[in-house]
């Protein structure tokens, strides 16, 4: 016999045609909303649907000082934490048109930024009375708490108690000799250099490729994000 707790996030209306027209409508929820709008990222309207992680008001709250601030006076670096927190879903993989929480199964999943998310569950949460029914396990995404989920004609929208923030990668470099004096520098993050290995670096610019004069390849030792 399942025990139902008082839900924490009420419906509040009808089936949206997307899972950003059902978070505008919960006020828990207004901030994502608001970043939403200043990254300009859209959520699907149909296939291949989507399932949104979507951290609270509280979650976004609870960021070290300034990082909220940051992000919305950066609408390219937002983007790139909204999408960490979307899966864009193909049907024929997941079995139905979107993960709810209860159908993710414990591994990582790829999420719209291109980088992944970690599922794990407990036994022993709470479940939910409303419209559908919802898993009784305590489901973590990443070292985020679901809290419960609604959804619309195109989205589950998971409600998380913290704000995912998308790993770092370590920064990589190759260097190849085209021949004819030139070499051509492929790296991530930002190219540093230096008139020796030791130092002083310096940042010479976030464009890859690049094609220098061989003869100054040894100046180019290090990338960094």
């Amino acid at each position: 016999m399942v025990s139902y707790a008082p839900e924490q996030f009420p419906w509040y209306g009808g089936v949206f045609a997307s899972g950003l027209g059902t978070i505008q409508r919960v006020p828990d929820l207004s901030t994502l909303a608001t970043a939403f709008g200043v990254a300009s990222v859209e959520t699907a309207t149909g296939g291949p649907y989507d399932t949104i992680f979507a951290p609270t008001d509280e979650a976004f709250a609870a960021l070290p000082d300034g990082v909220l601030d940051d992000l919305l006076a950066n609408p390219d670096k937002l983007a790139e934490v909204i999408k960490y927190h979307i899966i864009n879903n193909d049907p024929k993989e997941s079995g139905s048109n979107w993960w709810t929480a209860d159908v993710l199964e414990e591994r990582a999943y790829t999420t719209a930024l291109g980088k992944t998310v970690t599922i794990s569950k407990q036994q022993g949460g709470a479940s939910y009375e409303t419209h559908y029914a919802k898993s009784t396990d305590t489901i973590m995404i990443n070292d985020a708490k679901v809290l419960d989920e609604l959804d619309s004609a195109a989205s589950s929208v998971i409600i998380i108690d913290k704000v995912l923030i998308p790993p770092v990668g370590t920064p990589t470099i190759s260097v190849v000799n085209n021949g004819g004096g030139t070499v051509t520098v492929t790296f991530e993050g930002t190219l540093q250099s230096a008139p020796t290995v030791n130092g002083p670096w310096s940042d010479v610019g976030g464009a890859s490729p690049l094609t220098i004069p061989a003869d100054q390849a040894a100046q180019f030792g290090r990338a960094r994000n």
